[in-house]
């Protein structure tokens, strides 16, 4: 069994397709059965604002690949030729280990160190668990990562005051409009990313906070932490007419700012408008209108960049981490693998001795049914004595690098017969 995970993000792909190759919650399951079968034995589904990934264990990793490429191919209603080249693929255990702790710790997010995609994980895993695609290899490999960003979290600062896309937000409307104090802000959305946003632009000092849900009651609750007011979709066009700043994300599969919401605005009076929902909320016309300046998630990578260097110390403390959990991953599977070659040598010895006690037995027909069960306790007792050293040397072996040619050598000295599935450690193996 290999492990690997195909995907796209914000550096291998345009948001034009991302966008595209993006399921909800409830479309999980089905987005899951499309991609598991034949090889593919395990699937877990990854999506977030920059990336959509699949993860699986397979028998067969050049097919669950090419399985992979058809599936984001047929939701975003490209051939698979054309988004194959859009797509990254990693086989491995231990490098895909490595590349889920760092996007689950921030190493591989736009932000550096932000912490909203640690929740984004654990809910990929749980969505993916109900689903029933996630068996061993999977569990073992979300559990680790899970694990290693909890280290990352308490052992580093890299999650000090994390940056955020929706703080990265805020800075570039600082950056485009110069300063915030006294602005009009409007905030469409009310979920986890859109309370961070309303904190930041609170701190930056708007004047007015007008937040848009299709909730109303959702968006009085979080206007609320603000000081700021809470208003229905409906009320979206008159709060754009003299608002400075417009910042959109919602869940929404596609566009809910349309360019008739923005058509009453004074032409003089400009409009900056910060998109970082993935589907994009706002519809590509509305930023060729007059006065209109519109921005997308992908245009704040320069923001972002510049808070890399001064997070590069703990970013290094942090990739540490991941090395030493990729090695932990990696025992833990030459354990898994063991574990098949020693149960089938303690089977396969304790067959034999009772194979000896019977033929003895039969010898000595006068015993009593006490005395034969002492005989046959003697037997076994032996056989777990003599095999408790090496058992317990074995398991250790597996543990070391070249361990796995000894537990192959132990598995054709005694002619054990193995699952055909089982995967023993060692060369390229992937799981």
């Amino acid at each position: 069994m290999h492990l690997l995970l195909v995907g796209m993000d914000h550096r291998s792909a345009p948001l034009a397709v991302r966008e595209r190759c993006t399921w909800p919650p409830s479309e999980t399951a089905a987005a899951l059965a499309a991609f598991r079968g034949g090889d593919v034995t395990e699937a877990a589904l990854l999506c977030t604002c920059n990336r959509t990934e699949l993860y699986a264990a397979a028998l067969d990793p050049a097919a669950a690949a090419a399985r992979a490429a058809a599936v984001f191919g047929a939701r975003s209603g490209l051939e698979p030729s054309a988004v194959r080249p859009l797509l990254y693929t990693v086989v491995g255990a231990g490098d895909t280990l490595r590349h889920l702790a760092r996007v689950a710790c921030g190493l591989d997010s736009l932000v550096l160190g932000e912490t909203q995609v640690l929740g984004q994980v654990k809910e990929a895993y749980q969505r993916s668990a109900e689903a029933g695609m996630v068996g061993q290899l999977l569990h073992g490999l979300f559990h680790q990562v899970l694990f290693c960003a909890k280290r990352v979290h308490s052992e580093t600062a890299l999650a000090a005051a994390p940056g955020s896309v929706g703080g990265a937000a805020v800075e570039l409307a600082r950056r485009t409009l110069g300063g915030l104090e006294g602005r009009h802000a409007v905030l469409l959305g009310a979920g986890e990313t859109a309370e961070i946003v309303a904190r930041r632009l609170h701190e930056a000092g708007f004047a007015r906070i007008d937040v848009v849900n299709r909730t109303p009651e959702r968006a009085e609750g979080l206007a609320g932490t603000v000081g700021g007011a809470g208003h229905g979709a409906g009320d979206l066009p008159a709060l754009l007419h003299a608002a400075d700043v417009l910042i959109t994300s919602t869940a929404a599969p596609g566009p809910v700012v349309l360019p008739e919401h923005v058509a009453g605005r004074p032409p003089d009076r400009p409009l900056l408008i910060v998109d970082i929902a993935v589907p994009r909320d706002v519809h590509p016309d509305v930023g060729r209108m007059a006065g209109i300046r519109l921005r997308n998630i992908d245009d704040l990578q320069d923001v972002a960049a510049a808070g890399r260097a001064a997070r590069s110390g703990e970013a290094a403390a942090a990739e540490a981490i991941v090395d030493a959990e990729v090695r932990r991953f990696d025992a833990w599977l030459d354990g898994l693998a063991v574990a098949p070659v020693l149960a089938a040598l303690a089977e396969r010895m304790e067959g034999m001795a009772r194979e000896q006690a019977e033929r003895a037995l039969r010898r000595m027909p006068d015993l009593a049914e006490r005395e034969r069960d002492l005989v046959r306790q003697l037997a076994l007792g032996v056989v777990h004595k003599v095999l408790d050293t090496p058992l317990r040397r074995a398991r250790d072996l597996a543990m070391v690098p070249g361990g796995s040619d000894r537990v192959r050598a132990l598995s054709d000295l005694f002619g054990l017969d193995l699952p055909a599935a089982v995967g023993l450690p060692g060369g390229e193996r992937g799981a």
